[in-house]
């Protein structure tokens, strides 16, 4: 049986970066599942790995020997992760996202940064009309607040240039989820690498060992930084605990293990300030080896962040299994920790003195320090296990890649949709369109300007409207020049079948759609096939969201005619009318649903597969 070929983009060792580490842990069980292929930046390192590796010249050189194969993308906030945001958009994959916001890695994707047309027009595509007035109020000498990168995430593109997302924790999870057009959205644990395996299950005789092996022979109580030395890390306030600690007689050591970043946070001026020289060791950058070694060695890992944008800490997933005592900051992913695996400090706390009583508290009391390392010790053997994870995510790659095919018959042929970006363009031309028929009835907005349909070009699309603007916005915006069907609202429902299509769009008075449902949703089983989609837009003039069915309602009443929802929008929005785009007291709903049964869900999400284009092919012999 022929295996599944893979693409794999991820920066690898010995490149100085924990998701090359992340990935590379990965890797075995990953070459036992599928034909791996790495993809590397062309600058990088050659990893020494015993797998395919090609740069990305290569593997643009080989392009079409990977037109059947699934992507993999491991996604981070930093330079090495630029080169695959062109094959991301080229050929959605499953995309890790490990920093839930990629602000910083967006500007350094773009020749020109943020002072660039194409900086306004991906915070249009992401934000609309509100983030291309942030670029121009930053353009008139605001610059950029701290906002921008934590809020400004830029996670919208992501979700649409992917076929399904992995993240690490709640957090990333409800995040991503919010976002359209609403892809699979899995949520992997971070497992701990291999190498932490020698120091795991005796962390008494674990600690001597590594102290032996690093040279560690102070009796202080040693307390760990690890990572890159960023402001986020707030090592200015363990600094000025460790002062307090040392003032108050307690015998206590900082190491800290990570490169800095001076133009980012000066750690050393600090030191100086605070005349701790002889009681911080800064070691840089280490083999990852020595990284596990001081991990195994220390008795406090300090991991605080503040502010946070939702990343998960692998040197804290380590630290976690190994046995490590932790003190961290209460957001994010690190509020998810167990109470008794970490000690958290409430974020109106994160200052010096909540750092430092929390410090003296663990420097005291032994038995409270063993009693967070068992309790760590014990979730990482449970949660954290890397055999575990990897058969966890070998299985989220098969369902998001590979799916099984649906058993039911049904349309499968993939449909593209417009970029949001290309909204502005589809705005003018309906302006243009309501001013030359100048509609005597309202006209809803939401499918259009929230590209909710498809772009033309397979198969049959059947408009139902009480109004001729919806179908001709269709054919000229969206190019439905063929296989467009206009009816009336009384042809619909009078029984007249017409063609079967594969897509269906009506747009309507909610008064009109609920007060007929039964025979609006008959009409539509009737004339929908199979893995169909359905896009319901719903519109009303009263100034209140009652005026709309909720979800719930909708979704018991669409699933007795076989449809499942995969969208759901209500809110606030304009009503095209009287010639021109118009602010009104108006509500509007839309639903995006799909034709099935639950034999057909079974295969995976239909509607993902028609807007981003993907259909499963067999894995083809990639040339080498």
């Amino acid at each position: 049986m022929t295996r599944k070929a893979v693409a794999l983009f991820s920066p690898l060792p010995p490149l100085r970066n924990g998701i090359a580490g992340y990935t590379e842990a990965f890797l075995p069980a990953l070459g036992d599942a599928f034909d791996i292929y790495a993809v590397i930046d062309d600058s990088a390192p050659v990893p020494a790995i015993a797998r395919p590796t090609l740069t990305m010249t290569e593997y643009r050189h080989y392009d079409a020997s990977f037109a059947g194969a699934g992507h993999l993308y491991q996604l981070g906030n930093n330079p090495d992760h630029v080169y695959m945001l062109p094959a991301m958009a080229a050929r959605p994959g499953l995309t890790t996202v490990h920093d839930l916001s990629l602000h910083h890695l967006f500007d350094l994707s773009l020749r020109r940064g943020a002072d660039g047309r194409s900086y306004r027009d991906l915070m249009f595509e992401c934000y609309g009309a509100k983030g291309e007035a942030l670029v121009d109020d930053q353009r008139r000498g605001n610059g950029r607040s701290a906002a921008h990168y934590t809020e400004l995430s830029f996670l919208p593109w992501v979700v649409r240039h992917s076929i399904g997302t992995v993240t690490h924790s709640r957090t990333g999870r409800l995040r991503l989820t919010a976002l359209p057009p609403h892809k699979p959205v899995f949520v992997l644990p971070h497992p701990y690498h291999e190498r932490a395996s020698p120091y795991i299950g005796d962390r008494y005789g674990a600690r001597l060992r590594a102290r032996a092996q690093l040279g560690l022979v102070s009796e202080d109580v040693q307390i760990l930084a690890l990572g890159f030395v960023t402001r986020s890390k707030r090592l200015d306030l363990v600094l000025e605990a460790l002062a307090a600690v040392r003032r108050s007689g307690r015998r206590a050591h900082l190491i800290v293990v990570g490169e800095l970043r001076p133009e980012e946070y000066d750690l050393v001026a600090d030191i100086e300030r605070l005349d701790l020289a002889s009681h911080v060791t800064l070691r840089g950058y280490v083999h990852s080896d020595d990284m596990f070694a001081y991990l195994a060695a220390c008795d406090i890992l300090v991991n605080l962040r503040y502010p946070s944008v939702g990343e998960t800490s692998g040197a804290l997933c380590n630290g976690i299994a190994i046995g490590c005592c932790s003190l961290v900051t209460d957001i994010g992913a690190f509020a998810e920790l167990p109470d008794d695996v970490s000690l958290k400090i409430p974020i109106d706390e994160m200052n010096a003195e909540g750092v430092t009583w929390r410090l003296q508290s663990l420097i005291d009391k032994p038995d409270l320090r063993r009693f967070y390392e068992r309790n760590a010790a014990a979730m990482g053997e449970r949660v954290l296990d890397l055999d575990r994870v990897a058969e966890q995510y070998v299985a989220m790659i098969e369902k998001t890649l590979f799916p099984v095919a649906a058993s039911a018959p049904g349309w499968s042929a993939p449909v593209a949709s417009l970029p949001k970006i290309a909204r502005r363009r589809i705005e003018d031309q309906a302006a243009a369109l309501a001013q030359r028929m100048a509609p005597e009835r309202a006209v809803g907005t939401m499918w259009w300007r929230e590209l909710y349909l498809p772009l033309g070009g397979a198969g049959r699309l059947a408009v139902i409207s009480d109004n001729a603007l919806a179908a001709r916005l269709a054919r000229e915006s969206f190019g439905w020049t063929e296989g467009l069907e206009a009816l009336s609202i009384e042809a619909f429902l009078a029984g007249d079948d017409g063609e079967r299509a594969e897509i269906a769009l009506l747009d309507l008075e909610a008064s009109d759609f609920m007060g007929r449902f039964d025979a609006w949703m008959d009409g539509c089983r009737r004339r929908l096939p199979m893995g169909a989609l359905l896009i319901v837009n719903l519109r009303s003039d009263e100034m209140a969201e009652a005026a709309h069915p909720e979800r719930l309602a909708l979704e018991a009443g669409m699933a007795r005619f076989g449809f499942q929802i995969r969208h759901y929008s209500n809110h606030f929005s304009e009503i095209v009318t009287a010639g021109a785009a118009v602010p009104a007291a108006a509500v509007e709903s839309s639903v995006i649903a799909v034709r099935g049964s639950d034999a057909c869900f079974a295969g995976g999400n239909l509607l993902d597969q028609h807007f981003v284009g993907f259909a499963p092919l067999p894995a083809l012999d990639i040339a080498r």
